[in-house]
This record gives structure tokens, C-alpha cells and sequence, in this order.
């Protein structure tokens, strides 16, 4: 059987080289010289005081000091989803977070917990910030 394609303008259906299809696929065709919207910066990047297999006192004075806050992400939502796609959905907002407390987001004194409610209601995220 014989393939049949057809393009559906204004609810009638044309042949694909049909005269109309051109005339209504040329009003989107625009003639401009495409101008750059940004450009990409190289960034000096900031060398770590400590090596990466430093293993004196100072490497572990960070790490010593334990959990001092705990935040908890709770995505309220109409479905389920599971915690991976949570973490991820939540990335910017734990940035945020982090920058405003004064800490990295993957700092040592922080805690991140997530959890997801299933809800017919409104739906939004809680935050919830403690310390220990």
C-alpha cells in the first residue's frame, strides 16, 4: 500500500508540493543576517588550597566540625516521581539556599534531606531549615 502524506493547513489537507504549503511555509522564512546573542568568556579558575590527596590535620579540620544545618526540600506535587528527578528538580533551589546561608551547597556542615507529598490540592515546595 502506498504511503500517503499530507500537510494540514487551516483544516484542509494538501500534497506536500502543493502551491498553498509553499506559500504558507514562506511566511515563516525570514531573510536577516543572524547577529551572535552572547559570547563565551573564558574564566580563570581559582587554584585549591589543598591538594586533592592531602591527607594532614588541615584536610580534616573541615570535615570535623560535623552537620551544624539541615535543610529539607519537600516538593509537594500531583504525581509521584521518584527521589532522583526530586534532587534534580531541586538543584537550583538548593544553590540558592546554600549561597544564602554563606556556604557551598556540598559543604560538610549541611544536611540535605528531600521528600515528595502527593496532594490534589496546591502544589509548591517547603522548605525547611534547622540547626543542629
Amino acid at each position: 500500500m502506498p504511503e500517503l502524506n499530507m500537510v494540514w493547513i487551516d483544516g484542509v489537507a494538501y500534497a506536500p508540493n502543493h502551491r498553498k504549503v509553499h506559500e504558507y511555509y514562506a511566511k515563516f522564512k525570514t531573510n536577516y543576517d543572524a547577529q551572535p546573542v552572547g559570547e563565551l568568556r573564558h574564566t580563570e579558575r581559582k587554584p585549591d588550597t589543598l591538594p586533592a590527596l592531602d591527607r594532614s590535620k588541615k584536610a580534616h579540620r573541615r570535615s570535623k566540625r560535623g552537620v551544624v544545618i539541615c535543610v529539607k526540600i519537600i516538593s509537594v506535587r500531583r504525581r509521584p516521581t521518584d527521589l532522583d528527578n526530586c534532587i534534580a528538580g531541586a538543584k537550583g533551589l538548593r544553590d540558592s539556599i546554600a549561597k544564602s546561608i554563606g556556604l557551598d551547597d556540598n559543604d560538610p556542615q549541611l544536611r540535605w534531606e528531600y521528600d515528595t507529598i502527593i496532594t490534589t490540592g496546591a502544589t509548591g515546595t517547603q522548605v525547611l531549615i534547622s540547626k543542629l
